[in-house]
């Protein structure tokens, strides 16, 4: 691929390096914006070239959806060692501002963000976009909002994970005059990137097949959009004299969740719309981990990863596995879930297993599955890379990490239904025009694929229908739906819940531990392993020691595990660890949710940025 504007303005970012360098024009191969951006085929490889940085480390290869994008009573990152001055205390609300993964996320979203912005400055001059032929002029909108969503979803990520951030929606000049910025109201960047998602809604196709997924669409712009309205309306920590939880004034709260709904709306209703739900819920992680495109377009967008070259789906959350002569080098789980968790399910509900992997493999050199008995860091089952054959095939063969390839999936459709029936009941209940009607519909139908045809009355409609609190129905099955999908924590920080549901898995997992749970839970668990001797049947697990001892024990058909019988040592132990996870969220100011600037970011502003929530 030539060298073209694009890749030489990538390397700018907001004051964080000399822009001198950057700007030097003499290069042979340099192309200026307008020669980019009057032709179809090297806009497209502008376009692509902001598609080829998400898969770094430092956005969707990794940090933002683990270590940004964990850290609720539901999905917990680097629980071994909480306090360390890298990833782990970042995840645990211990951040310092000279961790220096901080700087390398910044830098690499704001690097990304400067591509988009060079992009949509080129476009909107484009000569091709103003009086190009039809087909042109819909090809050059159709990039300019692939552009407008991309950087809308970066801007999205510094504002949630840094509150109110430097933001400009133009490329840096050639004399350097909008480099140094200071910090902007979160308000105003949300009132900015939600606009330019629905402007780019109105340019963008919708998903043709499943195959395109993993470029942006109009369902995803709209989503993203609905996404980003929510979190405006929602709570937040405000740089205000001791750093309140606030949501916006009331008018302007009801505002963004009628847009929320409105773009909700736009999708749903849409006859044109290509997007549904997979016929069972198993079967849509079954399809990011084996590569394969979803049937119903489930997924709105995924960022395309490459097996052997980027991506920790698997590998930072996934199923654990150690080294073993089947699978080859183990992987490094960080991610992990809880007994706290796994009870919140009910018990009929199939995607507790599907989530939930309270096993590991080979751990003993059996090369079999065995039970966790470690009721803090149980694994997340929905993305199992044992079943991806190609890599299995490398991994055995590899010396060093093997990067899984697997797509990070940013949006699935059961999304768009559960943010609909959100704002619908919000709405209804604060005098908007909600419809509490549609919003039972569509839990429902998220809810549907996950109980059997015996239990649709009662565990579906009833349930729904009868709810007493239907938007605390829909919170719960939010918690269900997308544990370990970078969103509970995210939701939970709008809803102004995050504190009181940590401390509340505190508190519950320390009763389940120390025998003072609401319900008696066993010491032992029973299970029995399938045919293959090696992989445990999921169905015979009885989490609940209702069944008793069963039959065959002392013929070895079954197999336990300690569960619940735990040593006085073990609660006390146990207990220390559960307060360290997560440990800094309230250790300065309630519900500190937000990460630092980096000292190095702060020090490069020329004085217009500096660090605030108490660090």
């Amino acid at each position: 691929m030539k060298k073209t504007a694009y890749l030489l303005l990538s390397v700018l970012c907001f004051g964080l390096v000399s822009c001198e360098d950057y700007l030097d024009t003499d290069s042979a191969s340099y192309l200026s914006p307008d020669i980019v951006y009057n032709s179809i085929a090297y806009t497209d490889q502008a376009i692509l070239g902001i598609y080829a940085q998400l898969p770094q480390d430092q956005i969707y290869g990794s940090r933002l959806q683990f270590t940004y994008g964990s850290g609720s009573d539901c999905d917990t990152y680097g629980t071994s060692n909480p306090t360390d001055t890298k990833n782990s205390g970042l995840a645990n609300y211990n951040g310092t501002s000279d961790n220096t993964a901080i700087s390398k996320e910044w830098d690499a979203i704001y690097k990304t963000i400067e591509m988009a912005s060079v992009a949509i400055d080129g476009i909107r001059n484009s000569e091709l976009l103003k009086s190009g032929t039809v087909d042109e002029q819909a090809q050059m909108k159709e990039y300019l909002g692939e552009a407008l969503t991309l950087r809308a979803l970066l801007y999205f990520e510094v504002v949630r994970n840094f509150g109110d951030v430097p933001f400009k929606d133009e490329p840096t000049n050639s004399d350097g005059s909008n480099i140094y910025l200071p910090a902007t109201d979160r308000d105003e960047i949300y009132e900015h990137i939600i606009a330019d998602a629905e402007e780019a809604a109105g340019y963008l196709p919708w998903l043709e097949s499943s195959a395109n997924v993993e470029r942006v669409s109009k369902g995803f712009a709209y989503g993203l959009a609905a996404r980003m309205s929510l979190a405006c309306a929602g709570y937040s920590m405000r740089n205000l004299p001791g750093f309140p939880l606030k949501t916006p004034d009331f008018s302007v709260q009801k505002s963004y969740y009628e847009r929320a709904l409105k773009n909700c709306n736009a999708i749903i209703k849409d006859p044109n719309n290509p997007h549904g739900l997979e016929d069972t819920f198993a079967k849509v992680f079954d399809n990011q981990t084996q590569q394969k495109y979803g049937e119903k377009s489930e997924d709105l967008f995924e960022v395309g990863l490459g097996l052997g070259l980027s991506g920790e789906v698997g590998y930072t959350s996934g199923v654990r596995f150690y080294q073993s002569a089947i699978y080859g080098r183990n992987n490094s789980v960080q991610v992990v879930t809880n007994a706290y968790y796994l009870y919140s399910f009910d018990r009929d509900d199939m995607r507790r297993d599907v989530t939930i992997a309270p096993y590991n493999y080979n751990k003993s050199g059996t090369e079999k599955e065995e039970m966790f008995s470690n009721l803090y860091e149980f694994t997340f089952a929905k993305w199992d890379v044992r079943n991806l054959k190609a890599y299995i095939t490398q991994n055995k063969e590899a010396t060093n990490k093997l990067m899984t390839g697997i797509n990070w999936c940013i949006m699935r459709y059961s999304d768009v239904l559960l943010m609909a029936a959100e704002a619908n009941v919000w709405l209804a209940e604060n005098g908007g025009d909600g419809n509490l009607g549609e919003a039972r519909t569509y839990v429902k139908e998220v809810r549907r694929r996950n109980f059997s045809d015996a239990l649709q009355a009662t565990k579906v409609d009833a349930y729904v229908d009868n709810a007493s609190d239907l938007m605390q129905v829909i919170k719960d099955e939010r918690m269900f739906e997308f544990g370990g999908e970078a969103i509970r924590k995210f939701d939970l920080i709008r809803w102004g819940e995050l504190s009181q549901k940590v401390a509340e898995y505190r508190t519950t997992l320390k009763q389940m531990y120390a025998g003072e749970y609401e319900i008696t839970l066993p010491e032992l668990v029973y299970f029995k392993y399938n045919s293959d001797g090696s992989t445990i049947d999921k169905s015979s697990v009885d989490y609940f020691g209702e069944n008793g001892v069963p039959e065959g024990v002392e013929g070895k058909d079954w197999d336990s595990v300690n569960w619940f019988k735990k040593k006085d040592t073990d609660i006390t132990k146990a207990s220390d660890k559960i307060d360290a996870i997560l440990g800094g969220l309230d250790k300065v100011y309630y519900c500190r949710h937000l990460f630092p600037i980096h000292e190095s970011t702060i020090s490069s502003s020329q004085g217009k940025l500096s660090n605030s929530y108490g660090f």
